[in-house]
């Protein structure tokens, strides 16, 4: 963590499967969730890359939760073939976007 934490790279980004802010809540565990939140409030991330809820999404910038400009940006990115749910919109997830409309997205 502390190496995470001092390293001087432009952008800090994170890749993963499961998204921490999520538009699936059957497919995630809220546990998971909350300790990348927190991994990446701490560390810093630039942005969060997931899949995993067949969506595409993005948050505003946050930290704890809360929009902040100099937060994390979270997306929801994987889904290329006709496999979707729907997607649930939770506001407190502070979502910019939030859809099913796309042919395929991918990281």
């Amino acid at each position: 963590m502390k190496r995470l934490k001092k390293n001087d790279a432009t952008w800090k980004v994170l890749a993963l499967h499961q998204p921490p802010y999520y538009t699936n809540p059957a497919g995630n565990s809220e546990e998971t969730a909350q300790l990348v939140r927190n991994l990446a409030d701490d560390v810093g991330f630039d942005v969060v890359f997931a899949g995993h809820d067949h969506s595409y999404s993005r948050t505003a910038p946050q930290k704890a939760g809360k929009v902040d400009e100099d937060g994390t940006i979270y997306y929801i990115c994987g889904s290329t073939g006709e496999k979707s749910y729907e997607v649930v919109k939770n506001d407190s997830f502070n979502f910019e976007i939030c859809t099913n409309d796309y042919n395929a997205a991918y990281i």
